[in-house]
């Protein structure tokens, strides 16, 4: 018995593991090996990651009360919040980015009838969403 399948028996690890049992050297060690490898890149991306959620969320609240406040974007961000209202400008422009969205799909990918009909429907359902909401901040 050699060092790695002796260290898979007592870790559960290790090239036997990935091979599903006794495997030969010759293919078993490269499978650990790319599989550390992988799973070194998978902690090298994660705790990035991790760290960048922590600041995202801890400038959250500055982020918020500044587009709150802002002349361009604030009106328009506090009807949806107060009252699920969306300007009726706002509603074409998302109404011609559907429709634009699904026409440079049709163009460029080709798709087949089922598919067309399947991205038609749900772009029907979020266009329907955006049309039932209010148009704009109810009266006082």
């Amino acid at each position: 018995m050699n060092t790695i399948v002796y260290l898979n028996h007592w870790t559960g690890s290790g090239p036997a593991a990935l091979t599903g049992g006794e495997a030969p050297p010759a293919i078993a060690e490269p499978l650990y090996a790319l599989h550390r490898l992988e799973l070194a890149t998978v902690r090298a991306l994660l705790v990035p990651a991790n760290t960048d959620q922590r600041y995202l969320l801890s400038q959250q609240a500055r982020l918020e009360a500044w587009l709150l406040g802002h002349p361009r974007f604030g009106p328009a961000l506090r009807d949806w919040r107060l009252h699920g209202a969306i300007a009726p400008r706002a509603k074409r422009a998302a109404l011609v980015g559907m429709t634009a969205g699904f026409a440079l799909f049709w163009l460029l990918a080709r798709p087949g009838w089922p598919l067309a009909l399947g991205v038609l429907a749900l772009m029907g359902v979020g266009a329907g969403y955006v049309l039932t909401r209010p148009g704009g901040a109810p009266e006082a």
